[in-house]
């Protein structure tokens, strides 16, 4: 081979005649990928202490480097292409979902969601303002791209519930409730094409009610330790 006879082999046969197809059958003969291949073949016989590569030396390196046959990979690139879809454009102004906020089974609030991070807590600053004993300052956020919508829990004291567990990250899927103190948000996906069984006045979810008296009191937290961060 012209590339082994340029890097010094000095006219040694190092590859076996019947290893010669099998090499193009899993390179389709471009150069890159038989450099890739013969390389390996050649690191593994080294190890080996072997001069010449036949067709189990070179079966090993093929599965070392998990090919499959070169046709098989075009096939696959190309159904990918095939399948793929266009990356959709979203306009900052384009409502990509949508947050309901209830309370004691009463809806108090809709927020539609669009590019960005909106920040939810008990302060006016917050791009939510949940004015409740139970909230933190800035108690979460949710980030929302084009391809969903993600909620964090930003170090609130009593923290953010999904089914009963507490979650500090979670990526929303459509018809989530998320439980801050005495408060639920439901998370509504306009992107989703499922059709909902029921509005947003239904039942919120099946999670436990926070105990009152088990719940620190945010306010008192605030006055007993005013500089203690983002709580």
């Amino acid at each position: 081979m012209h590339r082994l006879e340029v890097a010094g082999s000095h006219g040694r046969k190092l590859f076996a005649d019947d290893t010669y197809p099998i090499i193009f059958r899993y390179t389709g003969g471009v150069p890159r990928l038989i450099n890739t291949l013969c390389d390996t073949a050649l690191m593994g016989a080294y190890g080996l202490e072997q001069t010449r590569i036949g067709i189990n030396e070179l079966n090993a390196a093929i599965e070392e480097l998990q090919w499959v046959e070169f046709p098989s990979r075009i096939n696959r690139v190309r159904a990918a292409l095939m399948v793929a879809p266009a990356p959709k454009r979203v306009a900052p102004e384009d409502v990509l979902a949508r947050i309901i906020v209830a309370h004691a089974g009463e809806r108090v609030e809709e927020r539609p969601l669009r590019l960005g991070r909106l920040i939810i807590g008990r302060t006016p600053e917050n791009d939510l303002q949940i004015d409740s004993k139970f909230i933190s300052r800035h108690h979460c956020q949710i980030t929302t791209t084009a391809e969903g919508s993600v909620l964090e829990d930003l170090n609130s004291t009593n923290g953010v519930y999904l089914k009963s567990k507490r979650v500090r990250k979670h990526h929303l899927n459509d018809g989530d409730v998320i439980v801050l103190g005495k408060h639920e948000i439901m998370y509504l996906d306009e992107r989703s094409v499922r059709t909902r069984m029921q509005d947003a006045g239904d039942s919120t979810g099946d999670h436990e009610i926070i105990d009152e008296d088990e719940v620190q009191d945010e306010e008192e937290d605030d006055q007993r330790a005013p500089s203690a961060g983002a709580n």
